[in-house]
């Protein structure tokens, strides 16, 4: 469930905000990382999101706070 949510919001936002760009959802969050925030168990807060994600995820300042809602709602 927590995979298939995160890529319904990956999807979303690519949707959204890059619609004409020339790469797809998986560019804004890769699987590797889906499946890793998928086996932490939850996630509290942004500051336990960054260093999950360890500087790994490009996107982090620009949607991590919307990221980290999306968690919270699974």
């Amino acid at each position: 469930e927590i995979q298939t949510k995160l890529r319904e919001w990956r999807s979303k936002t690519h949707q959204e905000d890059f619609r004409n760009s020339m790469f797809g959802p998986s560019a804004i969050l890769p699987d590797d990382l889906i499946q890793d925030l998928a086996s932490v168990g939850p996630i509290p807060t942004l500051i336990h999101l960054d260093k999950i994600l360890a500087g790994r995820w490009y996107f982090f300042s620009e949607y991590g706070s919307e990221l980290l809602t999306v968690l919270k709602e699974i």
